[in-house]
């Protein structure tokens, strides 16, 4: 039997816990984002999200950083 590859795309309820903390707390939201990330790296959703955040944080470099991996 092959090896199964890891997951690429983070699962909808994960994703959607992100969102909510975003609305509240776009710190806690970055911080769960990169942990999602370890897991779901392949995700453009995940990229585009920290993108986003980082970008609203004025971190211009690192926002462009994560939009690139977006697409």
């Amino acid at each position: 039997m092959a090896p199964t590859s890891p997951p690429t795309e983070c699962p909808a309820d994960q994703l959607t816990q992100a969102l909510e903390a975003i609305k509240h707390d776009d710190s806690r939201g970055l911080a769960i984002l990169d942990d999602l990330l370890r897991t779901y790296d392949g995700d453009p959703r995940l990229h585009f999200l920290r993108g986003s955040l980082l970008a609203s944080e004025q971190r211009y470099g690192e926002a462009h950083q994560a939009m690139r991996r977006a697409v």
